[in-house]
């Protein structure tokens, strides 16, 4: 694709309140590509006007051959998103930005960022994806496409996989 970081952003047909206080969700799985999106999120809430939302979903899993509710498996899933959320909460506050994390359940993981944005009345959802080639469009992923296909806000997804991590 692009050696330089890309943004692709959604937000046709939904209304942005330019003149009060934004919300931005940051969703988090631990990964390079979460963290720049959220370093995105701290530039754009440093004036003062925005507080940042960072989340992690830890799937809630029900097949016929595996349940992960009260699990061993489950703990650790909770332990690394609850780990993923602090950090970039950690981050934020080093950038002086109002941050609160989530450590958030749901069968969905895009149905539960949906339902926290809406509950949370985020005014964008910013979040970071490596983006892969596909054949004769981009794909991003289920899971993000899903997301941007029925946010209740303008969804921002950033692709930088090689931008190093930290303030300059």
């Amino acid at each position: 694709l692009t050696s330089v970081p890309t943004m692709v952003v959604s937000g046709q047909d939904r209304e942005f309140d330019e003149s009060g206080a934004h919300r931005i969700l940051v969703p988090t799985n631990g990964r390079r590509s979460a963290s720049a999106a959220a370093e995105a999120a701290f530039a754009l809430a440093q004036d003062g006007h925005a507080s940042v939302i960072v989340a992690n979903v830890v799937p809630e899993e029900h097949t016929m051959y595996s349940e992960t509710r009260g699990t061993e498996v489950e703990e650790r899933r909770r332990l690394a998103g609850q780990q993923a959320v602090d950090e970039v909460v950690t981050l934020g506050r080093e950038w002086g930005v109002r941050v609160d994390g989530y450590l958030l359940g749901g069968e969905s993981i895009s149905d539960s960022l949906r339902a926290f944005a809406e509950e949370q009345q985020a005014s964008m959802i910013l979040l970071g994806t490596d983006v892969r080639a596909g054949s004769l469009r981009l794909a991003l992923g289920r899971r993000v496409e899903e997301l941007i296909e029925d946010a209740p806000c303008p969804v921002v997804v950033v692709n930088a996989p090689d931008v190093p991590v930290g303030r300059e």
